[in-house]
């Protein structure tokens, strides 16, 4: 039984992670960058903040131990502002990226229009 559900769960995962990943590669397509730039570690952090109109330098709190969640969550709201969606809308990046992110990467009608000022 306890294989069973732990088999489940990996599956669970590696198909949200797989949305996700699928997802960002859309992104990064409508905001004119490779799609296969989600597939580099660390680049695809530096095209994220990019896409979300971030400096680079960003790039550097990632690397400091607890930086992580709040520069992502910062870059998720920012990337909802890139594609003219509200607070709400950022709100739900951060807290259900597997549902949010493939609206704005698989909608037609949603489009990327750079950073926010």
């Amino acid at each position: 039984m306890n294989n069973v559900l732990g088999i489940l769960v990996s599956l669970s995962i590696i198909t949200l992670m797989v949305a996700i990943f699928a997802s960002l590669w859309g992104i990064f397509k409508k905001a004119n960058h490779p799609g296969w730039a989600i597939l580099i570690p660390l680049y695809n952090s530096y095209v994220l903040l990019n896409v979300a109109g971030m400096s680079g330098f960003w790039l550097l709190a990632l690397l400091v131990p607890y930086g992580i969640l709040p520069v992502y969550a910062l870059a998720l709201f920012r990337l909802a502002g890139a594609f003219r969606k509200g607070f709400l809308f950022g709100l739900g990046l951060v807290m259900l990226p597997f549902i949010f992110l493939p609206l704005l990467a698989f909608r037609e009608e949603e489009k990327w229009y750079g950073a926010v000022a």
